[in-house]
């Protein structure tokens, strides 16, 4: 048997592979502010794992470290933290997870689901009673002359 066998032999004999994750799994969410969606799920860039010697698989543990918030938009594949794979010695390696989908971002607007979760029904009653009375006032503007309607179809003061 030549030296090249006898070494993978040996190698193959001692140690093992661990995978504690697959590629693409899937392993939490992150919160997406000012988004299209509330979260994004994450997954694994590549499978969590590690070559250890045999009956030494049960002193590999994993941490799993993410962004707790992000600002839309986020781009696929966008990195959003990471898994650290440590044994008794320390640690061994570190693998990115990344965003699994495009989450773009919203539009602004007066009436954003923030606002009403922070202020509430009565600031919604209170947008539409000030569109209600711009509403009326511009409309009495109209009744009563202080505007007038010219020809062109364009709105013209009076005074």
């Amino acid at each position: 048997m030549s030296h090249a066998a006898e070494l993978l032999d040996y190698g193959f004999n001692r140690y093992t592979k661990k995978i504690l994750l697959p590629q693409g799994a899937i392993c939490g969410i992150v919160q997406v502010k000012n988004g299209s969606k509330d979260y994004v799920q994450v997954k694994t860039a590549e499978a969590v794992c590690s070559v250890v010697l045999k009956g030494q698989e049960k002193n590999l543990n994993s941490e799993k470290k993410l962004e707790s918030a992000v600002k839309a938009p986020v781009k696929q594949g966008q990195k959003l933290g990471e898994v650290l794979v440590y044994n008794n010695q320390g640690l061994l390696r570190k693998v990115n997870l990344l965003a699994s989908q495009d989450v773009p971002a919203t539009n602004p607007s007066i009436i954003s689901k923030d606002s009403l979760t922070a202020y509430g029904f009565p600031a919604l009653l209170a947008i539409i009673a000030i569109i209600l009375y711009l509403a009326h006032i511009s409309r009495t503007q109209y009744k009563i002359g202080i505007i007038k309607k010219k020809q062109d179809g364009k709105y013209h003061n009076r005074r």
